[in-house]
């Protein structure tokens, strides 16, 4: 296990035993000790990230004892992280464990331990709190306009008390009647009311200042982290351009679970506008990267490539390594997934990503690479593919070749393509055949540079009548006309 890890389940088991067994002091000073010994070897930096505990950007399991507990700390009483230093006194790990393990019996007690955390000012471990941005911090200073629920009083006023509560048992009443509303109007499918409910509910969790307070936000805001009550919000981006802003807002606040709502919704659209509406809301999510990356580990294929594509499309930053690794997983569907979405990546380690795609196992899986390849012309690209023919058996694959060739038109290219269409001797001897040879001659047709139109021009007295037929059709037919010769044909630009 990683020593950070280990650091961290230790730290939230002492902050845990702090909270709910704080008469057993020899087990505490055994998780105190192995924090300080752990802390020696590495810096160490704990953050809650949508309600998960991270310890340098590596997830913690929620099933460790203390886990969550902390997680849930860190983000009631606004800390964006707590650091602990290679050096960390164990009389600062336990003062700060000692102040996450802290719960105030009433509002004033509770306001003590903000303040204390507050004022704590640590040498080796450090709360890091989090900055208001001027426009959070102008809307913390107003009341939330409630003018929304003048149809339904009973809301309106259980928000009202929820605005005013400063106890936890308060709060928590109301809290749990507006879930319910939200939830009951998600069910009977009344999305603007859902959407209306869980916006205030927004608004309302960023005025908090109540630590205790705030926790039973975060508690009572997960329960609408379902797909059931996020998609429908998500739809409300194409359906409703009204609401579209207060949608985003929820799904940005629901983190990776606002991106998967919106990544399905993208993945069923059924027109070009939907998908262009969706992919600019993924765009737009701030966690939408971080969300993709994880989805990239998920066992399901389709999810795998879902996100590939869309981390493509989005052409998110420093994502190649992590789609390149995709060109070695189980499934020929997301390693062509993996080929489509580097393929918006135009850099010296994506195309020798694309390279390796070549010799893959699956021919739909070189084809798109042979797609991707042939878009960049130039001579290392013309020589893969002319390398790729060399080796390639399954004729479907041999005529997308040759046709990359032909779109590249390379000296290269347009001499490989001659000694295509040529009769058999050489390189193509013993997989020649007439089929492959018309394919190498409407190649050079596409190609047209002088030394393809000399080469057909040569093919016009070819023993093999197809070929003859093929070279006449290529140099007479009119530009952007298809010439059926045969089973095959190819549009000449």
């Amino acid at each position: 296990m990683d020593n950070s890890l280990s650091l961290a389940r230790h730290f939230a088991r002492l902050v845990w035993l702090l909270i709910n067994e704080p008469g057993e002091k020899d087990d505490q000073k055994a998780q105190l000790r192995a924090v300080t010994t752990i802390s020696k070897e590495a810096p160490a930096r704990l953050r809650a990230v949508e309600g998960s505990l991270m310890v340098n950007d590596i997830i913690i399991p929620q099933a460790l004892s203390g886990v969550q507990e902390l997680a849930d700390q860190l983000v009631a009483h606004q800390l964006s992280a707590l650091e602990i230093d290679q050096t960390a006194k164990p009389s600062e790990l336990l003062a700060v464990a000692r102040l996450l393990g802290s719960h105030g019996e009433n509002a004033d007690e509770r306001h003590e331990i903000a303040g204390r955390i507050a004022s704590f000012e640590g040498k080796t471990v450090r709360f890091v709190r989090v900055a208001l941005a001027p426009e959070i911090a102008a809307i913390v200073a107003t009341a939330v306009d409630f003018s929304r629920f003048d149809d339904e009083p009973r809301v309106r006023e259980t928000f009202e008390r929820l605005e005013a509560a400063t106890e936890p048992v308060v709060a928590q009443q109301q809290l749990d009647e507006l879930i319910f509303h939200a939830e009951q109007a998600q069910r009977d499918g009344r999305t603007t009311a859902a959407a209306n409910l869980c916006a205030a509910l927004l608004e309302c969790e960023v005025r908090v200042r109540e630590p205790e307070v705030r926790r039973l936000y975060l508690v009572a805001l997960r329960r609408l982290t379902k797909p059931s009550f996020l998609r429908p919000i998500a739809r409300l981006l194409h359906d409703d351009p009204a609401l579209a802003a207060e949608a985003t807002e929820i799904l940005a606040r629901f983190g990776q679970d606002g991106v998967d709502a919106t990544v399905d919704q993208y993945f069923n659209a059924t027109s070009r506008e939907q998908r262009a509406t969706y992919l600019d809301a993924v765009r737009t999510l701030p966690d939408s990267r971080e969300a993709l990356l994880k989805m990239l580990a998920d066992p399901r294929w389709y999810v795998v490539r879902q996100a590939a594509i869309l981390l493509g499309e989005l052409q998110a930053a420093d994502v190649e390594r992590p789609l390149a690794e995709l060109l070695g997983h189980a499934d020929d569907r997301v390693r062509r997934g993996a080929v489509r979405a580097l393929n918006r990546f135009d850099t010296p380690f994506v195309l020798d990503a694309l390279a390796r795609a070549l010799g893959d196992a699956a021919s739909g899986v070189r084809m798109a690479a042979i797609t991707a390849i042939a878009s960049r012309k130039n001579a290392r690209t013309s020589a893969l593919l002319s390398k790729a023919i060399d080796d390639e058996t399954e004729t479907e694959v041999q005529f997308a070749l040759l046709a990359a060739l032909g779109r590249m038109a390379s000296p290269d290219a347009v001499q490989k393509l001659t000694r295509a269409a040529e009769a058999a001797s050489g390189f193509f001897k013993t997989k020649k055949n007439a089929a492959l040879r018309v394919g190498a001659v409407y190649a050079l047709a596409e190609a047209r540079t002088p030394g393809a139109m000399a080469a057909l021009q040569g093919l016009l007295n070819d023993k093999e009548r197809e070929v003859r037929d093929a070279a006449k059709a290529a140099l007479t037919v009119p530009r952007g006309v298809t010439p059926p010769i045969g089973n095959v044909a190819i549009s000449v630009p």
